[in-house]
């Protein structure tokens, strides 16, 4: 075991020292005692006992996923879960310590009925994403444990239920926090709900500690995520290793990710595909060094050839080349979101210029390409809210219910408060139902929606501190549009 340790240790100390070497020396600083934040961290601990909803990693919809809420929180994300993530490597000790923490939360989850077909089982399920690791799954649990294999395992301890533990939140919060996908409570196709919970079965804490537990946290967090940013086949891992570095190490997280950047290579098809989710992932931190590396890629011989090609530079156009950057629009906009952050990123003192030519590309397409109208919806909202409100406005008088679609969809990807209050204040008023199929916004709208509750939805999502929960009951609705349309009147 030892010699198997090395050699798969070896390589991360080699590259974290080539990290260090291409970098001026650069170490990573071991956690430092702070006896005020470990005092913090087990608060917040105590507060996941006031969970009552599902949540990623704690679901048996489907979809289901862990994503990473130190960047992309929501209104939706318990704030424990979004304080303890951000607190990374810091709060990894005592998220190890609470895996087999058995204290119950307020939610329970159920996922068996015989008509249905539904069933839910225990089983215990850890990603495997390096060799350490499936050797250490493989070797406690066995290999039917290792979520990432090709294992077809029978599901044969089939449960009536699960009340979702403090250890279950942990086991979450902790592959938030080191780029793995723990999932206590996850669906799986079809009608099976899947329950791999540390206080159902303790070995699996056994595994995490043995895996993330051994060392300083900050070291061992640091070189397991050089590890997967170096994986370039596998689209799960170095994208969102990215993001962790940004935030948990920018001393050298920044100049790691935005060498990447600049190596991407758009011409292999998979690569390209990975290369554009890093984009979308690191681009809207805003950092400096990551904004100047995808500048960088707008040369002429630099540029994507897909869907970010159309945003460099032509040499025979020069003197107005921000609009040829925003090509990608015109072009092949099949990702909202990188669209969106291209046009925030490159928003300079070009954008009147800009929103003038998105503005004249509109009409060609709202009539005919929902998604080329959502995107250009959302930049134009980007670029100037006040300015874009008129484009709204006759937009949505020539679609009606889909116009107000598409419209929801642009300020869900660019939440802008002025224009949101502007658009839906007067349907704050409105209680007839909405229909679903007609609004593409799920997380907003259920069977007894009415455009009231989706109005403060979408109002809400732009100014968080006015809270609304779609999905709670029709009086606390009521007091929280009150509440909504008290603060829109001041």
């Amino acid at each position: 075991m030892a010699a198997l340790m090395r050699v798969f240790v070896l390589p991360l100390l080699l590259a974290a020292a080539a990290v260090a070497q291409d970098e001026g020396g650069l170490t990573v600083k071991p956690l430092a005692p702070d006896p005020a934040r470990d005092a913090r961290i087990e608060e917040l601990i105590a507060q996941l006992l006031k969970i009552e909803k599902p949540y990623d990693g704690i679901t048996c919809s489907s979809g289901g996923g862990v994503g990473f809420d130190a960047l992309r929180a929501n209104e939706d994300t318990p704030p424990a879960f979004r304080e303890l993530v951000r607190l990374g490597p810091a709060a990894m000790p005592a998220l190890l310590k609470h895996l087999d923490d058995k204290r119950e939360t307020k939610l329970s989850l159920s996922w068996v009925d015989e008509d249905m077909g539904s069933r839910m089982f225990a089983r215990p399920e850890i990603p495997a994403m390096s060799p350490e690791e499936r050797v250490r799954i493989r070797r406690v649990l066995g290999p039917a444990a290792e979520k990432e294999g090709p294992v077809d395992a029978p599901l044969v301890d089939q449960i009536e239920s699960h009340a979702v533990t403090v250890g279950d939140c942990c086991f979450v919060i902790l592959g938030q926090i080191v780029n793995r996908s723990y999932e206590a409570v996850r669906y799986q196709p079809s009608l099976l709900a899947i329950v791999s919970s540390p206080t159902r079965e303790p070995r699996i804490a056994k595994v995490l500690r043995g895996r993330w537990g051994r060392g300083d946290p900050r070291q061992i967090l640091a070189e397991s995520l050089l590890y997967d940013f170096r994986q370039r086949k596998r689209p799960g891992m170095w994208p969102g290793a990215a993001e962790r570095l940004l935030v948990f190490f920018p001393e050298f997280g920044d100049e790691v990710v935005a060498r990447r950047i600049g190596s991407i290579r758009w011409d292999d098809g998979f690569e390209e595909y990975c290369g554009h989710e890093l984009l979308r992932r690191v681009l809207p931190t805003g950092r400096p060094r990551i904004r100047a590396a995808w500048l960088d890629l707008l040369g002429p011989d630099r540029a994507p050839q897909t869907q970010l090609s159309g945003i460099r530079a032509r040499p025979e156009d020069a003197g107005d080349d921000f609009r040829d950057r925003v090509r990608a629009l015109r072009d092949r906009p099949s990702d909202v979101d990188v669209v969106v952050v291209c046009v925030a990123v490159l928003n300079g003192e070009k954008a009147p210029a800009t929103f003038a030519w998105l503005k004249g590309e509109f009409p060609k397409v709202e009539t005919r390409d929902a998604e080329r109208t959502r995107a250009i919806l959302a930049a134009l909202a980007a670029l100037d809210e006040d300015e874009s409100l008129p484009i709204f406005r006759a937009h949505i008088e020539k679609l009606a219910e889909w116009g107000w679609g598409n419209a929801i969809v642009a300020l869900r990807e660019t939440p802008r408060a002025n224009l949101a209050a502007a658009l839906f204040r007067a349907k704050l008023d409105a209680t007839d139902p909405v229909g679903p199929h007609v609004v593409p916004a799920p997380e907003w709208v259920t069977g007894e929606t009415r455009w009231c509750d989706l109005a403060a939805a979408v109002i809400a999502h732009a100014r968080l501190e006015l809270g609304f929960d779609p999905k709670a009951t029709v009086e606390e609705r009521d007091r929280r549009i009150a509440a909504i349309r008290a603060a829109l009147a001041k």
